[in-house]
């Protein structure tokens, strides 16, 4: 378990598997009162597919702080940018979301206007 330390204080437990030099990077985000364990029995297929996989419990859920920021949708996002940016920061990306998680995907990808 690694840990991202963002602006507010929040941390988040990250956990990385398959190597940095992968041509393809999975990241999968949990969803609410889960944690990135949820994807635990998914980490195995992706690394025989030859992806690098990363997960990470969401601010205020499992091994991760809550910071002072307020708790948002936008907040979220802004998180799970912060954890792209450390972890992967050259495509091809594959982003999967569970419930509360695919809401943050699709609030990084597509903001309100």
């Amino acid at each position: 378990m690694r840990s991202i330390r963002l602006p507010d204080g929040a941390r988040l437990a990250t956990y990385i598997d398959g190597p940095a030099q992968a041509p393809v990077t999975a990241v999968l985000v949990h969803g609410l009162s889960v944690t990135a364990a949820l994807w635990r029995s998914h980490v195995p297929p992706l690394l025989r597919a030859g992806m690098r996989v990363v997960r990470y419990d969401q601010r205020a859920h499992g091994y991760s702080t809550r910071g002072t920021a307020a708790l948002s949708l936008n907040q979220l996002a802004d998180d799970l940018a912060q954890v792209l940016e450390r972890t992967a920061p050259r495509g091809p990306l594959v982003l999967a979301g569970h419930s509360m998680g695919a809401m943050t995907l699709m609030r990084l990808i597509a903001p309100p206007s």
